[in-house]
């Protein structure tokens, strides 16, 4: 997984340093935003939906914009995301966080040109990497599930974001394509769960990723 971010992270610079030569296009922002998301996963399985309520996790990064246009521009992006869920119970019996490196590709189309507040519309893939996982069950110790669930998730993204002067403000949704999931059995031997648990898999469950974001940037 490190050796596929430094690749990437190459193929970035490369390519921005590349596009900057041309004189009717070029990098027209870089630099860092923060925020948090509101994750909640999704799952075909009744018995299940009942644990899965939303989890506020931390979200942000570093980002490039390269503009094609006044009006359309690219902005890869590289971010740490906090995902996951947990139940809806005032104790909370289940707390289930997964850590992501995520990296969007998106097509940004200008909603007003000009020195003011700049509207902007976006959407594009996002590919997010499983750095870890950590499944917490009342009254049993944490549970480490990394090794039991795909490294990888590929999703997409829309949002919209409006710029002020150095400053943006945006919202993000991005769901993901599909399951998570990778080892049912296991888990269920790590949790000590059986059929009459609510959180006993009998098989791998679909079960999606849904990420509600809100984001402050600042452009260098």
């Amino acid at each position: 997984m490190r050796n596929l971010i430094i690749v990437l992270l190459s193929i970035l610079i490369i390519a921005g340093s590349a596009f900057a030569q041309q004189p009717d296009r070029g990098i027209s922002a870089k630099g860092i935003k923060l925020g948090f998301g509101s994750s909640m996963m999704t799952t075909d399985y009744e018995s299940l939906k009942s644990l899965f309520e939303f989890k506020i996790g931390f979200h942000g990064g570093v980002f490039l914009t390269y503009n094609f246009s006044p009006k359309f521009s690219i902005q890869p992006e590289l971010l740490l995301s906090v995902k996951g869920t947990k139940d809806g119970t005032i104790i909370s019996l289940l707390n289930w966080s997964m850590n992501y490196i995520e990296i969007p590709i998106l097509i940004k189309y200008n909603l007003a040109a000009g020195s003011g507040a700049k509207p902007t519309l976006y959407a594009g893939p996002s590919l997010s990497l499983l750095t870890s996982s950590e499944l917490k069950i009342i009254f049993v110790d944490a549970i480490d599930v990394t090794d039991y669930l795909k490294k990888m998730d590929l999703g997409f993204a829309v949002g919209a974001s409006i710029d002020i002067k150095r400053f943006s403000f945006e919202t993000r949704y991005t769901f993901g394509f599909g399951t998570v999931f990778d080892a049912a059995e296991k888990v269920n031997e790590l949790t000590k769960a059986d059929p009459t648990k609510s959180y006993y898999f009998p098989e791998d469950p679909t079960v999606k990723n849904r990420f509600l974001s809100f984001m402050i940037g600042f452009r260098f």
